[in-house]
């Protein structure tokens, strides 16, 4: 009895001195408390010390043990914490079995589209598996690049696709033709087209060898869209026509999904928008189906494009939102840059300016963040396109500077193209006609290189514009006539541009008949679109106006009233009064239709 009394007493001296120095940490800001038997280390160098003085036998044991009561707990695998498993069976040397939780806490962070998280916890899996074992390593690597593509970690990804390749060559063709596809997809994603398409040729090659179908499936569509980069629409075609037997051989909805989506690009750049937008609405009703968000972002970008191209700047605007907000929930920084550039470009044309700013320069940054060397150039041209709209003729030109480096780097024909052509528009509203003529003269010869039908279209008219200001009459009816036959078969609004160009040239010759005909050739072309709803409105309007004045018809009043109001609405909207300044009176358009509306102010 004596014997049980002192050893309760010394229980009891034992708690009462653990309670006093648990006390005293407390006071000492060493820790705090959380419940009356938890407690919180107020700094991670004061936890680690008392860590590191566990003995680490001691430390395994109980990882070991917090292993076990977490899988005695989870008997449903699927709901387990398996970061927590991953992290305790790793701790614990478990090495198998932390391999296995880290794996699904990889995928598990993947599906939440955690890309960053997703990629770590695939390289401590990596850091555990055998160096002999190359099939579960190149199951690993390959999921990583997946994660890695998502959040534009090229570095890592190129280093993660070396090793894929090296392990892939250990295995055979089949692993091969793989690591080639993701080889393909990265270089393709920071514009090194002529590298991509090399690699995908390897893949297709060798999965045709072993008859792999989603490999076979996923090359034709890279296949596809490379050639498209490269202005080759047929090649695209018959590349994108190949991926629905692979696809559904293999059961991948999705690749089938993408082909549709790139069938409905090719439909929309040669002025078939009623095809393209059936073609698009099937592939998002099919990635809706497959549950793939990325894959309806694509499609919510190409519908912000085609609804632009029909003058639907309002829908153009939600969708580009609509994109951008998918591919924040899903950790797609490639395709935000993409986006946010997208929805810049439509607030921009609804003269949105301030907005439009923000969302380049977010664009601007999330590109070089990822090294998408493409999308910087594009959205580099976007700003230069907007600066032009306010005057800032040197900075446009800086900017035009810097997009073509770009793009003359990794050899993008159709862009450079593009690129001129804006950069004519600035020299041109600039006064420098010669540098203008130049300059479109470039952007045509190149563009007829190409494909891309429509941006042809749209450079021979700025090449008619900049003949026409340099006193060049027959060249630029002819440049003009020429975009109006493009017009014809693509694009109504180019051709009512077209048609205005021809008006002007008759009007300074003294055919006002004959400008009459051309503006009711071109309000008959645009549908009955209104002119103020029309991206670049007022060069267009003032043309109509010039005309149909000369005739005094009443709707060159109506026109001048809505275009000054427009032009004065979206000057209201600039905070910057230097800016909004230069707005009105540096830009020809705009100063002439203010001089007009000044004119005529007692008959508006």
């Amino acid at each position: 009895m004596l014997a049980a009394d002192e050893a309760s007493n010394g229980a009891t001296r034992l708690s009462l001195t653990l309670t006093g120095l648990v006390d005293r940490a407390e006071q000492a800001a060493i820790w705090s408390a959380l419940t009356q038997i938890r407690y919180i280390f107020r700094h991670a160098l004061l936890r680690d010390v008392a860590y590191a003085m566990q003995l680490q036998s001691r430390l395994q044991s109980l990882h070991a043990l917090a292993a076990t009561t977490l899988e005695t707990l989870y008997t449903d695998e699927q709901n387990a914490p398996h970061a927590e498993l991953g992290y305790h069976t790793e701790q614990a040397g478990m090495t198998a079995k932390a391999r296995h939780y880290l794996r699904l806490a990889g995928d598990k962070a993947t599906d939440a589209y955690q890309n960053s998280l997703a990629a770590q916890y695939y390289a401590r899996a990596l850091r555990l598996t055998p160096a002999g074992d190359d099939a579960s390593r190149f199951d690993l690597l390959k999921a990583r690049a997946k994660v890695l593509y998502l959040s534009g970690e090229r570095e890592a990804q190129r280093e993660n696709i070396t090793r894929l390749e090296e392990c892939a060559a250990r295995l055979g063709d089949q692993y091969l033709a793989e690591a080639k596809l993701e080889l393909a997809q990265m270089e393709g994603v920071i514009g090194n087209f002529d590298v991509a398409i090399t690699a995908v040729s390897n893949a297709v090659a060798l999965a045709e060898a072993v008859d792999h179908a989603p490999v076979l499936a996923g090359g034709h569509l890279l296949w596809g869209w490379y050639l498209y980069r490269r202005s080759d629409f047929a090649g695209s075609r018959t590349h994108y026509e190949k991926v629905p037997a692979y696809a559904q051989v293999a059961d991948l909805p999705v690749e089938e999904a993408n082909s549709l989506n790139g069938l409905g690009i090719l439909a929309m750049d040669e002025g078939d928008y009623a095809r393209s937008l059936v073609l698009f609405e099937q592939g998002r009703e099919r990635y809706r189906q497959a549950g793939h968000p990325a894959g309806e972002g694509n499609i919510l970008n190409n519908l912000a494009v085609l609804a632009s191209r029909e003058n639907n700047f309002a829908d153009a605007k939600r969708y580009s939102e609509e994109a951008l907000a998918l591919r924040r929930q899903i950790g797609d920084r490639k395709g935000e840059g993409n986006a946010a550039n997208n929805l810049g470009e439509m607030c921009r044309a609804l003269g949105h300016f301030t907005a439009a700013e923000h969302y380049y320069h977010l664009s601007l940054d999330i590109r070089r963040e990822v090294g998408d060397r493409r999308g910087e150039a594009l959205v580099l041209t976007s700003m230069a396109i907007l600066a032009t709209d306010f005057g800032e003729y040197a900075r446009a030109d800086q900017l035009h500077a810097q997009a073509l480096v770009i793009i003359r780097e990794i050899a993008d024909l159709m862009l450079e193209g593009v690129v001129l052509m804006n950069q004519a528009v600035t020299a041109v509203d600039d006064g420098r006609l010669e540098t203008g003529l130049r300059l479109s003269e470039q952007a045509v010869a190149i563009l007829r290189q190409s494909d891309y039908r429509i941006y042809l279209g749209l450079a021979l008219h700025r090449l008619g514009s900049a003949l026409f200001h340099s006193g060049r009459m027959p060249d630029a009816r002819a440049a003009y006539q020429e975009a109006a036959e493009i017009g014809e078969q693509m694009d109504s609004t180019l051709q009512a541009r077209a048609e205005a160009g021809l008006a002007d040239i008759a009007l300074a010759a003294g055919h006002d008949a004959q400008a009459r005909e051309h503006v009711e050739n071109a309000l008959h072309h645009l549908q009955g679109s209104p002119i103020v709803e029309l991206e670049e409105p007022f060069p267009l309007a003032l043309t109509f106006y010039r005309v149909l004045d000369r005739h005094q018809d009443p709707r060159a009043t109506e026109i001048l009233h809505a275009v000054y109001q427009l032009l004065q609405d979206r000057a209201a909207g600039i905070m910057d009064p230097d800016r909004r300044q230069a707005y009105l009176h540096q830009v020809p358009a705009h100063r002439e239709i203010i001089s007009a509306y000044a004119h005529h102010a007692p008959n508006v």
